[in-house]
């Protein structure tokens, strides 16, 4: 839990802040969370997340009746795994709101500290501090129990000195941990689809597995990994031709 976790609400929202709420934005927020948009800032992605200066702000719908009816929202959960984490670095929250009708949860907002860098496969073009510190955030990641089940090439953002988890909404938890081996080799598999370059990659999995002796026998498990990659790949590029992209 943040050392600051307070009670907040606006705008016909309630939630917590995890730090002071810069005017601006408390100013703003009754208007963004009525209009479910935010003007003023950034759109990163079409009607759900907004750059705003030095924040991010990210709109969410319950995904299913759990969501919708059960659990806090995904802001309030991924605003509490931040200290959690720690030392695996992610972005510190500022604001996690949810909007109900009656018990029944409508939306919710996450603002939290925008990360500013380069993601996964165009920092591992380029920059050898980004692959020779990639092993050891992996392991951290492990030792940490962190799995997340979205690891994509925009999921985790090279600073220039450290690595960044992003979409805490993705960590996979409970009864998916009993899954842990398959779900760390998943992680691997996903950069090795990104980074289009096995044999690049290897060495950083053989010294994360020297460090985490995450899967016993690290032959076998890169040939896991490998077939997995190979998957994630194929779907992919079928996406992208769907698209014309391709």
């Amino acid at each position: 839990m943040t050392h600051l976790r307070e009670a907040y609400e606006c705008g016909g929202a309630r939630g917590f802040r995890y730090g002071e709420v810069p005017s601006a934005i408390e100013s703003a927020l009754p208007r963004w969370i009525a209009s479910e948009r935010v003007d003023g800032g950034v759109e990163l992605k079409p009607g759900r997340v907004w750059r705003v200066g030095e924040h991010v702000v990210k709109l969410s719908k319950p995904s299913g009746a759990i969501d919708a009816w059960v659990r806090a929202s995904s802001s309030v959960r991924a605003a509490d795994q931040h200290e959690r984490l720690l030392p695996v670095r992610t972005p510190n929250p500022l604001l996690a709101l949810e909007r109900r009708v009656g018990r029944k949860l409508a939306a919710s907002w996450l603002i939290a500290e925008y990360i500013a860098g380069e993601h996964l496969q165009s920092a591992w073009k380029h920059d050898p501090a980004a692959r020779a510190t990639l092993p050891s955030f992996m392991a951290l990641m492990h030792t940490r129990g962190v799995l997340h089940g979205d690891l994509n090439p925009r999921n985790l953002i090279w600073t220039g000195k450290l690595w960044v988890l992003l979409d805490l909404e993705g960590l996979r938890r409970g009864l998916q941990a009993l899954r842990a081996r398959r779900l760390f080799e998943d992680q691997w598999a996903r950069i090795v689809a990104a980074v289009r370059d096995a044999d690049a990659v290897q060495p950083a999995f053989v010294e994360y597995s020297r460090v985490t002796t995450a899967s016993g026998d690290s032959k076998a498990a890169w040939k896991r990994v490998l077939r997995r990659a190979r998957s994630i790949s194929a779907r992919y590029d079928e996406k992208l031709r769907a698209r014309g992209q391709l």
